[in-house]
């Protein structure tokens, strides 16, 4: 089926967006500002409708529309 205009992004490019946005391993979690890091990757990839970053313990989970 055919899933009109929608696109799909490459995990990896979200990695990497993130990456340069600041988040990655060995960050210290208390430092980061997820609001700003969802607003850099939202405008990075602008095929993206929606950002969202939550931390659980140690990992960090990025959710994307």
């Amino acid at each position: 089926a055919q899933n009109g205009p929608l696109r799909q992004v490459q995990p990896a490019a979200i990695i990497a967006a993130a990456r340069e946005a600041g988040l990655k391993p060995g960050v210290y979690k208390h430092k980061l500002d997820l609001r700003a890091l969802e607003f850099v990757l939202d405008n990075r990839l602008p095929q993206l409708a929606w950002v969202g970053i939550s931390l659980h313990g140690t990992r960090a989970t990025i959710n994307v529309v």
